[in-house]
């Protein structure tokens, strides 16, 4: 066993699925909390570490509920895909039971259409509190026009669909691969 890919895998996958789209989901939170309190600020420049580690602790929070907020669109979603296909749940479940030792190449491309997939709709879920948020730093601050924000709910609407679209048709893959 190759250790340099269990640490790649152990790295990658938690960066891709949790802190990535925690981040993007805090951010304007964090930029609307420091413009609002002016004190935080000054605490940040004289505790760096302490401040860094709370944003941390909030952005892997965050990345881990839409996570599971995720899990519950996968879940809805497979339900829809067991009309279509009947034996798609006991096969995904008997998949899982399996030995997986013997990697095949199925096994591989499987474990990269998840790794997508969960990264999909994390991401496409993280897109609703940052355009929020967004929302939240522009009436404050006044960045941005209407028009700018009229714009940016709407790209990050379609782009937040697309996202679950795509993590729909992985979830497809998923249950055709298994299928073979």
């Amino acid at each position: 066993m190759d250790m340099t890919s269990v640490v790649k895998n152990e790295v990658f996958r938690p960066l891709v699925t949790i802190v990535i789209p925690g981040a993007i989901a805090i951010f304007p939170f964090v930029l609307f909390v420091n413009g609002h309190f002016p004190a935080l600020a000054v605490y940040r420049d004289t505790h760096e570490p302490v401040y860094f580690t709370v944003v941390a602790l909030l952005t892997l929070c965050a990345g881990m509920l839409m996570g599971d907020l995720g899990t519950y669109v996968e879940d809805w979603f497979d339900k829809l895909l067991a009309h279509r296909y009947p034996k798609a749940l006991e096969q995904w479940y008997a998949y899982l039971r399996q030995d997986t030792s013997a990697q095949t190449i199925g096994h591989g491309y499987l474990r990269a259409a998840l790794l997508y997939l969960r990264f999909e709709l994390t991401l496409g879920l993280a897109l609703l509190p940052f355009y929020f948020g967004m929302f939240l730093v522009n009436h404050q601050t006044s960045w941005f026009s209407v028009g700018f924000m009229i714009g940016l709910g709407i790209g990050l609407l379609m782009l937040g669909l697309l996202l679950i679209l795509e993590a729909i048709s992985k979830m497809h893959i998923r249950t055709c691969t298994i299928a073979i």
